[in-house]
């Protein structure tokens, strides 16, 4: 479950999430009129920040990599198999994540930072430990061609872009057959191996 969505920026304003079902809206005031826009408030922002900080890629100059948001630290308050972790990555440093919480029993250990008091793991070992917490993925199936990624399953719950929305089988309008295919049978709890 994710608690809350926060920023080393005092401009930032945090996000908090309460136990049950979320809504993310955009306000709109009396005076608003037809015309009026709800763009540019900042909600697929917070899905791309969500994203961000459970390992997904980054491209130079595409929205957390802007020139603006250089050396921002997004950190994302959440719970994994009943333990409470935070997680921190930044946009100029975005090779890795720095962890607090217990990560005992996590298929691949972290190294322990002593002087900043977290945990250190590559994004891709990110990847298949939150596969592991989250979908119950080993390592060793993330490693086979054609198996389930936690990037590629959690996509089907935090959908983002428009054509996430055009299938309920697709996350994006590009998928290949063959990792439709997979995900969609072991989100069904079919043999997809």
């Amino acid at each position: 479950m994710i608690k809350a969505v926060r920023c080393d920026k005092p401009s930032f304003r945090e996000v908090r999430f309460k136990p049950g079902f979320n809504v993310i809206l955009a306000e709109r005031v009396g005076e608003a009129t037809d015309k009026d826009s709800r763009n540019g408030l900042g909600k697929t922002t917070l899905i791309e920040i969500i994203h961000f900080c459970l390992g997904a890629s980054t491209k130079k100059n595409e929205c957390l990599r802007l020139k603006e948001l250089e050396n921002w630290t997004f950190i994302l308050d959440m719970s994994l198999k009943g333990k409470d972790y935070s997680i921190y990555r930044n946009t100029l440093d975005f090779s890795k994540v720095k962890i607090k919480g217990d990560v005992s029993g996590w298929p691949i250990k972290p190294v322990y930072d002593e002087g900043e008091k977290k945990y250190i793991l590559p994004v891709k070992d990110w990847n298949i430990v939150l596969g592991n917490l989250v979908f119950g993925l080993t390592v060793e199936s993330t490693e086979k061609k054609y198996s389930p990624t936690f990037r590629s399953l959690i996509s089907y719950f935090m959908r983002r872009g428009v054509g996430a929305y055009q299938s309920p089988f697709k996350h994006y309008s590009q998928q290949k057959e063959s990792d439709i295919q997979t995900n969609n049978a072991f989100l069904l709890g079919l043999n997809w191996e």
